[in-house]
């Protein structure tokens, strides 16, 4: 799998397929994370850089660098790590100045220089009467995400040079219904590559002391 590398203009600038690892974490209703540690040479070098827009193979969610960290040693390879967030964390740099009726017309009506961010059509089926002036737009977002129950994502559209803002509704696969072709996990099925099971008692407590203070001033415990 190759990273496609983009300017914070999104123009393509190379690719990134050496690499140590890339943790990928997505999120329904809050924006996702990632990190990618690679040994630290020219071309990862020039291209994993602060504010760089980041495409994993063909997946079309894109995220952006907002730190870098390089390690020297001298018994081995230098080491980079660039870490960042999916694209939809910019919109947490714009609070709420202008309030509206439906989700589309809120974000649209605060991107406020965030040329790249397009939303989708479909965004405006999201109605409330919330008053969310003062607020960022990414806590408004997960707010109504998880009211609503819809996930949200952010996707590289090359025809128009957007990142478009959307949303989409999750398929009930659980064997509590029967819409749809459920999904079971278990050893018998081979699906499990590994399970842990943690017990603790650390925070067990057998005996409650309470202190309180009755009208005569006496103290008393029980």
């Amino acid at each position: 799998m190759y990273l496609t590398i983009y300017t914070s203009d999104l123009v393509a600038v190379g690719a990134v397929d050496v690499y140590a690892s890339v943790v990928w974490v997505r999120k329904d209703t809050e924006y996702g994370a990632f990190t990618i540690t690679a040994s630290a040479t020219d071309n990862n070098l020039r291209f994993l850089k602060e504010r760089n827009i980041v495409q994993k193979g063909s997946d079309l969610e894109v995220g952006y660098i907002n730190s870098v960290a390089i390690s020297s040693n001298r018994t081995k390879n230098d080491t980079i790590i660039a870490k960042g967030y999916f694209y939809c964390n910019v919109l947490g740099q714009r609070d709420v100045l202008v309030n509206a009726n439906n989700l589309k017309s809120l974000i649209e009506n605060n991107l406020r220089g965030l040329d790249l961010i397009s939303v989708d059509a479909n965004v405006a089926s999201i109605t409330f009467s919330n008053d969310f002036i003062g607020k960022k737009l990414t806590e408004c977002i997960t707010a109504l995400a998880k009211a609503n129950g819809f996930g949200f994502k952010t996707l590289l559209n090359r025809a128009t040079g957007k990142i478009d803002f959307s949303i989409y509704y999750g398929v009930d696969r659980s064997v509590n219904q029967s819409e749809n072709p459920y999904v079971i996990f278990s050893d018998n099925y081979q699906n499990l590559q590994s399970a842990d099971y943690t017990y603790s008692e650390a925070d067990v407590v057998n005996t409650v002391y309470a202190r309180c203070k009755l009208p005569a001033g006496i103290e008393s415990c029980v």
